[in-house]
C-alpha cells in the first residue's frame, strides 16, 4: 500500500499512538515501545543513520526494528482512503477485537479495505472490517 496520512502504533490494551513514520517514532521514543536506546542503536545506529523507511526487507534495519516492537506486542497500523495495512506478531483474535473496538468506529467504514498480517504465523487476511468479526470471535 502507498503511504497515507494515518499511522499508528497500538499496544495490546488498545492504546493508539498516532505517528508520522513508524520507525522514526521508535527511534525518537524507544522507552514508549519497551525498548532501550541501546537496543535501538544496535539496529539502526546511534543516530538512526542505518534506518531507511523505504527498505521493506524483513532483514533490513527497518524490518528488524519493526519486528522487535511487534514481538513486544505492538501493532503497526497504516491507512487512509485507499486501505489499511495492519501488521502484528501473534494472537490475531485479540488484535482483531482491539481494532474493532478502538480503530473501526473512528477511522473505518464498511467498505474500508484491510490487509491484516500476522508475522508470527504468516496468516494474511485481505478484506473489510466485517471480515474481522469471526476472527475476533476465534472463528477462522
Amino acid at each position: 500500500m502507498t503511504t497515507t496520512p494515518y499511522g499508528f502504533w497500538m499496544n495490546r490494551r488498545g492504546r493508539l499512538v498516532p505517528i508520522l513514520e513508524h520507525g522514526r517514532a521508535i527511534i525518537a521514543h524507544p522507552r514508549r515501545y519497551g525498548l532501550t536506546k541501546a537496543q535501538v542503536a544496535a539496529i539502526v545506529g546511534s543516530e538512526g543513520e542505518a534506518y531507511n523507511p523505504q527498505d521493506r526487507a524483513p532483514t533490513s534495519p527497518r524490518g528488524r526494528l519493526y519486528r522487535l516492537v511487534m514481538d513486544a506486542g505492538w501493532v503497526r497500523i497504516r491507512g487512509g482512503l485507499s486501505g489499511w495495512s495492519i501488521q502484528f506478531a501473534g494472537d490475531s483474535a485479540q488484535v482483531a477485537r482491539l481494532l474493532l473496538r478502538h480503530l473501526a468506529p473512528e477511522y473505518w467504514g464498511p467498505a474500508s479495505a484491510l490487509r491484516f498480517e500476522d508475522l508470527a504465523s504468516g496468516e494474511i487476511l485481505q478484506g473489510f472490517p466485517a471480515d474481522l468479526v469471526p476472527l475476533a470471535q476465534g472463528v477462522h
